[in-house]
């Protein structure tokens, strides 16, 4: 565990807590054609106690000139020491500083990013560029979490050190500034003294130090309004050609309208309209749900060509990418749906995170699991209501958190980490997905509405301040009267989640929970927890109606419950609950006719945990890969997409350790696959109607989509010549948004060097983003050896940092790039792994390369490759992607006759059989 921020206990990894901030006056020179900046930072001091030294945060600076104040007398400052591993510089005075304020001036500068070549440099403040009628032009943004703020400007880079920021910026006259504020004045360079009022000295001193070559004319200064106090990484600003769409917010709770932007460069700004709309509706939304007003009097967002995250919370000014943030009207739902999630989840942050903000990042959930949760599902349901937004939660967010939880190497939720360097590691699904997925377990069995009361209690008790876990239970304890604290404890603090093994006896069930590992084999030291767990039980009472009940918590080993065993049941109603459920053999095949009846007492989303949980818990053996795909046969007459996503999903999953198998088998597969999504392509066609439903219009997609890579003569057709007039005559118009990308990658599997060659031409110069993204994984979906090490070399060389992990995916994915793409990972890693130094996106890329091996010499030459490298900063990924493996080699190896038995004796039944 983290030291907490009050702690006098010395920590090598974080700052002395003798000194902290105040208050920042931060001037910054931006010049974008020499891609350099320079600046002078001010920094009021609170002095705690009596001290020598000052230390604080610096990197991939360079620093001109240093002065410490004690009132108005400059203090000696007799050693000067930057320590680049830890990224500190301190300072030692020739007389110890007293308590109160002191003053600490530092004049700085750095390039617009790391100006190696090949290297990412998408971090700090640093520079992107796009083409503008023609000409290349740059601009500047930040992304400074978690902690790249120190390669911007010398600060205390810790959250919980906030302090106030005046922020001025100088650029050249031409383009626009943005910060956290709205902007205060704005004046050339030379009429600065017109308007400066009161600071003119100050201002006067911070311009002296910047080192303007020529004249002033031609720059101006832009200087912004004081921000409240926060976290240095919650820091933003920007310069550069930037045009942008608004429309305003009105408060719920006090009438103010505030302006909500999206900025963007000229290229890209009209699609921008769908994310406004998102943005400005989603405002007033949280502030009714949470009581508090938003304190920024704007919101901006700039929507960046290179940015590695999806987008960053930054207050006031939110940046995220092109593909996070724009989109054509007429773009597929699914589209839309991920980029209103982005925006709803950044807009949470607003509160989360910038208004209260985690002590430190070993509670970076108290960020991340809410967003999730509040932007992806509370606010995105109020939003779009149409859209299933809390059914869709279970595949997008409580599947992945328990695919990675599931492993060995997993970590709690909670997690100690207080290297800095090593952070971007715990970026992960379990930050995210499974904090969300556990608050959502939370808010269903303490109801919602209690859950968002205590919610706004925890956020107003710690406005402008920092928190922690048990600050949030608190909250939620006063507003429902129970002790959440002791019933959150293990599933934040410890590793995993269990699976319930039902046993049913003449008078109900039996629940057992044990720790559920997908390879199967969990010691005795592994399985001590006992978790809270919610059972949610569902029954059928005797008119015959569906009946949940949310009271009970499984809090021993095992338990007894009465349940009517001879009318349908089910635990986890709902599938709220973070566990997997394990019914007898005989069960599981009662539950699947129940569950494809039409007057089925199951709902939707517990049809999709049913599949989920009997496919998953047959990779760890604990029932048979047959039982899985017999209960999805059996649900081939299902209507509503989610259950079939589900579907697709699990098939996905067999196919992914099953890629290599014999051609028997992989025609037997594919006939089994089509028979269930080709109904579907004929009942739905290509072309969208008028009368097509959200549910329907994304049941289309998948349909086609699936069809297509089991490789369907007719839909592969359908799509080849839908490409055909793209290749040929540059004609778009058979291109249709719900089923783009399977048009591209289609068209590009089963064609050769010039249907790659067109897909490059759009990725290089897209109509759209979602174009570019769908070109994007066209190329990586060729069978031609040839094409594939084009491909490779296209990654290697022209690819930008950001689309990398993009293109690894589809290389992973695609059966004839797979083994190829590793080999070529191990040829080039040195280079790679310099290249993504320090990057969010490296763990990903190193998780991808190496999914879906499932052999002992695949693990073997794994493992083998590893021991001669330093993972100290990706030590996680890899032994994440190692666990991957060894239950991939397990499930190959106890469910591969199952599995070939069964797709035999069906295909037998349905006459084809090879």
């Amino acid at each position: 565990m983290s030291t907490p921020a009050d702690s006098k206990v010395s920590d090598p990894y974080r700052l002395p807590k003798n000194i902290k901030p105040v208050h920042y006056s931060l001037l910054v020179r931006t010049d974008l054609d020499a891609l350099e900046f320079q600046g002078r930072v001010a920094i009021e001091l609170d002095v705690l106690e009596e001290t020598s030294t000052v230390s604080l945060n610096v990197a991939k600076l360079d620093i001109d000139h240093v002065t410490l104040l004690w009132g108005e007398n400059t203090t000696e400052i007799k050693e000067q020491h930057l320590d680049e591993d830890l990224e500190r510089l301190t300072l030692k005075t020739g007389k110890p500083l007293s308590k109160g304020r002191a003053h600490l001036v530092i004049s700085f500068r750095g390039p617009l990013g790391d100006q190696i070549k090949g290297k990412v440099s998408m971090t700090g403040y640093y520079r992107s560029q796009t083409e503008i009628d023609g000409k290349k032009m740059n601009y500047s943004l930040t992304q400074f979490a978690p902690t790249d703020t120190r390669k911007a400007f010398p600060c205390w880079d810790e959250p919980a050190l906030k302090a106030t920021f005046d922020i001025i910026m100088v650029s050249r006259e031409g383009t626009v500034n943005l910060s956290n504020m709205p902007v205060a004045f704005e004046v050339p360079l030379s009429r600065i003294s017109d308007q400066a009022g009161d600071s003119t000295e100050e201002l006067a001193l911070g311009l002296a130090s910047l080192k303007m070559e020529g004249s002033e004319a031609g720059w101006k200064l832009t200087r912004f309004q004081t921000s409240p106090i926060m976290s240095t990484y919650l820091v933003a600003y920007a310069n550069g050609p930037f045009e942008y769409v608004e429309d305003y917010s009105t408060s719920p709770l006090t009438g103010k309208v505030r302006p909500v932007r999206v900025y963007g460069t000229k290229d890209v700004i009209h699609q921008a309209k769908f994310a406004l709309d998102v943005n400005t509706k989603c405002l007033s939304i949280y502030e009714s749900v949470f009581d508090i007003e938003f304190p920024i009097p704007k919101l901006d967002v700039l929507v960046a060509h290179d940015f590695e995250s999806g987008a960053m919370e930054n207050w006031g000014l939110i940046v995220g990418r092109t593909t996070a943030y724009l989109i054509d009207e007429k773009s597929a739902i699914t589209l839309k749906k991920r980029i209103a999630g982005v925006a709803t989840h950044e807009v949470a942050h607003q509160w989360f995170g910038n208004i209260t903000t985690m002590e430190w990042w070993d509670v970076l959930y108290l960020n991340e699991g809410f967003a999730t949760l509040m932007g992806e599902l509370v606010i995105l349901d109020k939003l779009f209501p149409e859209w299933g937004c809390r059914m869709s939660f279970i595949n997008d967010h409580l599947e992945r958190a328990l695919a990675l939880d599931a492993q060995r190497s997993s970590h709690p939720i909670e997690v100690p980490c207080d290297d800095a360097k090593k952070l971007h590691m715990i970026f992960d699904a379990l930050s995210y997905s499974k904090a969300g997925a556990v608050l959502r377990m939370l808010s269903e069995f303490v109801t919602e509405e209690k859950f968002l009361k205590g919610v706004s209690l925890y956020l107003k008790k710690h406005l402008y301040s920092n928190a922690r876990t048990v600050d949030l239970w608190n909250g939620v304890s006063e507003a429902t009267g129970q002790d959440v604290a002791s019933i959150m404890h293990e599933w934040i603090n410890n590793v995993g989640f269990p699976v319930l093994k039902v046993t049913e006896t003449s008078d109900g069930i039996t629940v057992r929970q044990e720790r559920y590992l997908e390879t199967g084999d969990v010691k005795e030291d592994e399985n001590q927890t006992l978790w809270k767990v919610p059972l949610n039980i569902l029954k059928v009472d005797k008119s015959g109606q569906s009946v949940v009940d949310r009271s009970i918590l499984l809090t021993e080993r095992e338990s007894t419950y009465p349940v009517d065993t001879s009318k349908p049941y089910k635990l986890n109603a709902g599938t709220s609950g973070v566990y997997r459920v394990l019914y007898p053999p005989e069960r599981v095949k009662l539950l699947g006719r129940q569950a494809a009846d039409p007057n089925s007492p199951f709902a939707v989303t517990d049809r999709m945990g049913l599949i989920s949980d009997v496919m998953v818990l047959a990779k760890s053996g604990l029932c048979r890969t047959s039982d899985g795909l017999a209960l999805i046969n059996e649900l081939r007459g299902e209507a509503e997409y989610l259950v079939w996503q589900s579907i697709a999903d699990r098939l996905r999953g067999v196919l992914e350790v099953w890629w290599e198998m014999t051609d028997e088998v992989r025609s037997n597969m594919q006939a089994f696959i089509q028979s269930l999504f080709v109904p579907l392509v004929e009942k739905y066609g290509y072309d969208s109607r008028e009368s097509d439903t959200v549910d329907g219009r994304q049941l289309r997609t998948l349909a086609i989509n699936e069809a297509a890579n089991s490789e369907t003569p007719t839909v592969v057709e359908e799509l080849r010549s839908r490409f055909k007039a793209l290749v040929e005559r540059n004609d778009y118009s058979h291109i249709l948004p719900d089923i783009q990308t399977s048009t591209f990658v289609c068209g590009v599997r089963s064609g050769g060097k010039e249907e790659w060659e067109t897909a490059k031409k759009v990725f290089l110069n897209p109509p759209s983003p979602s174009m570019r993204r769908s070109a994007l994984d066209a190329m990586t979906a060729s069978k031609d050896p040839e094409i594939i090490e084009i491909a490779l070399n296209f990654m290697m060389n022209e690819l930008k940092a950001g689309d990398v992990t993009f293109f690894a995916m589809g290389l992973n994915r695609n059966r004839f790039a797979r083994r190829r793409a590793y080999e070529f990972f191990k040829e080039n890693f040195d280079t790679l792994d310099k290249r993504f130094e320090g990057s969010f996106a490296w763990p990903y890329v190193i998780k991808l390369t190496l999914n879906g091996f499932s052999t002992k010499d695949d693990l073997e030459d794994v493992q083998a490759f590893f021991e001669t490298k330093d993972t100290t900063n990706y030590s996680m990924p890899v032994e994440q992607a190692l666990d991957a493996i060894r239950s991939n080699v397990k499930w190959f190896n106890h469910s591969n006759d199952d599995l070939v038995a069964w797709l035999k004796q069906w295909a037998e039944s349905q006459g084809t059989s090879k």
